[in-house]
């Protein structure tokens, strides 16, 4: 079973990605994970080049991206499953 059917309510993009490019589950994941070094390549090369904009906006930005890709990184959804959380915000508060 697929990591986003353990959520019934939840499409996954999984199987979304495998219909529509006719690919095997290991060829979306490397997808995806190309993807994403993509969408980090974008991010930075936009904060290295806009300039009119407040500094705390782009860190809020970048602070937001960094936290997405940390709560969802090796396909375990940390948000949700917050067990895979709880070590890390304990190391935090201690």
């Amino acid at each position: 079973m697929y990591f986003e059917q353990q959520r019934v309510h939840v499409a996954s993009a999984v199987e979304c990605c495998m219909k529509q490019y006719d690919i095997l589950q290991e060829e979306v994941y490397k997808l995806i994970h190309k993807e994403i070094e993509h969408f980090w390549k974008d991010i930075n090369e936009v904060c290295l080049m806009i300039k009119n904009i407040l500094n705390p906006v782009l860190d809020s930005i970048f602070n937001l991206a960094c936290i997405i890709e940390f709560t969802y990184v090796n396909f375990e959804d940390k948000y949700t499953h917050g067990k895979l959380l709880k070590d890390y915000v304990v190391a935090l508060v201690f």
